[in-house]
């Protein structure tokens, strides 16, 4: 098939266009069977589709200066009239650009490092400016476009100064990852060589060319190569595509995003019966391909009672691969919005997925309504994520799922994407007892039969845990039991697991968590989706927590939201005291 870059390319110089910025996948090999091009570097590939559309090729780097390219085949006329020069200066293709003689295309490596992104001229050194100032004429010279010659600018790594891409100096063209078709043909291209040689290795039996080329999504034509390579004179498993797909991916997106295989589903989570069953209805929705499966969901709570975990089971659920999002903001100007745009190239490749934000409060949650003290980067990264949940391509492809333990810090522009907020609160005691079996089942050991839970979650310390903090309870009462017994792996008794549960010491104040867990409840659309309500009708089964006795009707469930308002900010000015007083 012919790489989607040169058709790219070709699209836009049919509408006339000249001048080309290649950003993105940019390192990758390229595959163009069609015109026998075998796999290669970028620029070689176009040098050779251009050369047989008739161009004299030139390639420039500040390292290896000027040099003429001329790949075999090439129908070029003439001699190329591109001189190998080392030390020649970018400013001397000038009249070699815009003389019509000969058509003439030149590719300009390393992009990022002659034009950096910066703010205005400031951080650019003066040969940098020079560069700069060159590429925009060119960009806009006339004498270029009717002499029908072509530059094409390839980044690497970096962003580019705004002047080349805002202008419209020159049209950026994103390199995208290989596609199903061009996976399917770099595999097949490596099995037929694997043949004649050990070199390379071979799918295992029962692995299907097809499956393969499914399941390589988000890898480049570089990694399906490595990956041939690394298992020569041997079988290629599923599980090392999966193995090179988790470190491509985490290299592609440069360290700020994290691809994870999850291992169970939602048998493996304990409580959280109304989220679960949400997800359930979310889940036949994505599968079943429905309109309605919301842009972004927003999970809302106090720290540790399992928003992550429930989001890697609904991966498990839907059997598509979890990419987990880290802070995105970096030091160096235009760093922040090239991670960003990073990260969003690998949702798409690795589309149909499920992509986390977590802590999604810190930074892209908020956005300010005058100087940032950034350079307005928190607000332009605000934007263009809205941009990207709100695009119409996204819907039912990715879901998006941020998580928060800060409700009250949140971009109110947030919530207008993320249109399902689900609230996490504490576990009630009820639920404890529940939870504490299937916990301890979670680290391969057993609650000894008789213990009595209840009165171990009605101790006074154990008043609006946490899931995080009764594990840890689960595990210094396992170290107890070990101990006494001699061995590993025995059966918790009572008088241990209660002998941790009053040893626990609680370390969040209980005033900032019902606060935080207030302000969720505010931020619910639906009643449907608070743990105590169920298809608009009251849970028997689920008890309402503590702090909620006079906000919430006990027979239907429904949230007075004037006594909700007035606790919340009754909550506010405690803990500005608290504040103060420190």
């Amino acid at each position: 098939m012919i790489p989607e870059v040169i058709t790219a390319i070709e699209n836009e110089r049919s509408k006339g266009k000249f001048s080309f910025l290649l950003t993105w996948n940019t390192n990758d090999r390229q595959l163009c069977m069609e015109e026998k091009i075998y796999p290669s570097n970028l620029h070689f590939v176009l040098a050779s589709h251009l050369s047989l559309q008739g161009f004299h090729v030139g390639l420039y780097s500040q390292g290896a200066g000027i040099r003429a390219l001329d790949p075999p085949r090439s129908k070029a006329e003439g001699r190329n009239p591109f001189p190998n020069d080392i030390q020649a200066p970018l400013l001397s293709l000038t009249g070699l650009l815009q003389a019509p003689t000969q058509k003439k295309a030149l590719i300009v490596q390393y992009a990022d490092l002659l034009a950096p992104a910066s703010e205005g001229n400031v951080f650019l050194e003066k040969d940098q400016q020079g560069v700069l100032e060159t590429l925009h004429r060119w960009g806009f010279d006339d004498s270029i476009r009717q002499s029908g010659n072509m530059i094409v600018l390839v980044s690497y790594e970096g962003a580019i100064h705004g002047l080349l891409t805002r202008s419209g100096a020159f049209t950026t063209i994103e390199v995208p990852l290989p596609n199903l078709e061009g996976r399917r043909e770099m595999a097949e291209l490596l099995s037929t060589r694997t043949q004649r040689s050990s070199i390379y290795g071979r799918l295992a039996e029962g692995y299907g060319m097809e499956e393969f080329a499914r399941g390589s999504n988000g890898l480049r034509l570089n990694d399906i190569e490595a990956l041939f390579r690394a298992k020569a004179g041997s079988e290629i498993t599923r599980q090392d595509v999966q193995a090179i797909k988790s470190a491509a991916i985490h290299e592609m997106a440069g360290g700020l995003m994290e691809i994870v295989d999850p291992a169970e589903g939602f048998e493996s989570v304990a409580g959280l019966d109304a989220a679960k069953a949400y997800f359930q209805q979310l889940k036949w929705m994505f599968q079943h391909g429905s309109p309605a499966v919301p842009y972004g969901i927003l999970l809302a709570g106090v720290p540790g009672v399992g928003k992550s975990k429930l989001c890697a089971a609904l991966a498990k659920e839907l059997d598509l691969p979890l990419l987990i999002m880290r802070n995105l903001y970096g030091p160096y100007v235009g760093q922040s919005e090239a991670n960003l745009e990073r990260v969003l190239h690998v949702v798409d490749a690795m589309s149909p997925c499920v992509v986390v934000i977590e802590e999604i409060d810190q930074g892209i949650g908020q956005r300010g309504s005058g100087p940032s003290g950034d350079s307005g980067t928190s607000n332009r990264m605000s934007q263009r994520l809205w941009e990207a949940l709100g695009s119409g391509k996204n819907r039912g492809r990715s879901l998006w799922i941020g998580t928060t333990n800060r409700p009250d810090i949140l971009d109110p522009a947030l919530l207008d994407r993320f249109q399902v907020v689900v609230p996490f609160l504490h576990p009630t005691p009820s639920e404890v007892v529940v939870l504490l079996p299937v916990l301890a089942a979670q680290v391969q050991r057993v609650i000894e039969p008789g213990t009595d839970l209840k009165t171990i979650a009605a101790l006074a310390n154990l008043q609006l845990p946490t899931v995080r903090a009764l594990c840890e309870i689960i595990a210094q009462a396992a170290q107890r039991a070990d101990y006494e017994h001699g061995d590993v792996g025995c059966p918790i008794p009572h008088r241990h697991l209660e002998a941790a549960a009053r040893d626990f010491k609680r370390t969040y104040d209980l005033l900032q968590h019902e606060y935080i867990a207030l302000r969720c409840i505010s931020m619910v659309l639906f009643n449907s989706l608070l743990p105590w309500i169920s298809e608009g009708r009251r849970r028997p089964d689920t008890p309402i927590p503590s702090y909620l006795d006079n906000i919430v009707d006990p027979a239907s469930g429904l949230v007075d939201d004037v006594k909700l308002m007035a606790r919340i900010h009754e909550l506010e000015d405690r803990l500005l005291r608290q504040r103060m007083r420190r």
